[in-house]
């Protein structure tokens, strides 16, 4: 078995390379989407919540 020489080798790495980040990329953009989402989620509720808190606060029974 003949040895491939250094500089395929080294070309056959960063093919893998490309396509491991373009799985990783392929996975983090809906990854992202989902937590920007809770992120955005979590702020109403903390608005929303707070505005209510304010409401009781301002109108004593």
């Amino acid at each position: 078995m003949a040895a491939a020489s250094p500089l395929r080798l080294r070309a056959t790495e960063t093919r893998e390379k490309e396509i491991l980040m373009q799985e990783y990329m392929s996975l983090a953009m809906p990854l992202m989407a989902v937590a920007g989402l809770g992120v955005a989620f979590a702020l109403g509720l903390t608005m929303y919540l707070n505005g209510r808190h304010k409401e009781k606060v301002n109108r004593p029974d």
